[in-house]
């Protein structure tokens, strides 16, 4: 798959980092069940690298919507249009390329406050008003039947 226009400087909102999970049962008022797709990369080293080689090589896995690279404490993130290629990037990307020696686990996205976001799986709950300032990109709820939620544990 190529890289869309997505990575570098669209007009519209950027994209969250993450995905509204159809799944909203049990969810507090006020609030809705994320999906994460934003990669953290840690142990990167970044020397000579730019978001476009970093974005090239994610894109065999999907659509790469963003990159961000933190030279100062070696890490990258990576956003994905969707939760499936996010997925699939981060079960596959070990030992590819400049990421060979890296760790590669969930970032949050957007809004996301640490203390309702859990890190193995990548899912968090936002506030009403986050999902709002996000809304008028159309995302369509993602559909994960096997996905047991963690959350809420406000």
């Amino acid at each position: 798959r190529q890289q869309g226009d997505g990575m570098m400087g669209r007009m519209m909102k950027k994209h969250p980092g993450w995905v509204l999970l159809k799944n909203q049962m049990h969810v507090p008022g006020g609030y809705r069940r994320v999906l994460s797709t934003t990669l953290w990369v840690g142990s990167f080293n970044a020397d000579g690298v730019n978001e476009r080689d970093v974005g090239n090589l994610f894109a065999r896995f999907g659509y790469v919507e963003d990159v961000s690279i933190k030279r100062a404490v070696g890490s990258v993130f990576v956003t994905m249009r969707d939760r499936i290629e996010a997925e699939t990037a981060k079960a596959e990307c070990f030992g590819v390329g400049m990421l060979a020696s890296c760790k590669v686990g969930w970032g949050h996205g957007a809004g996301v406050s640490r203390d309702v976001y859990d890190y193995r799986t990548g899912e968090a709950l936002i506030t009403e008003n986050v999902f709002q300032k996000f809304g008028d990109l159309n995302l369509p709820p993602y559909e994960y039947p096997s996905y047991v939620p963690r959350l809420p544990k406000l």
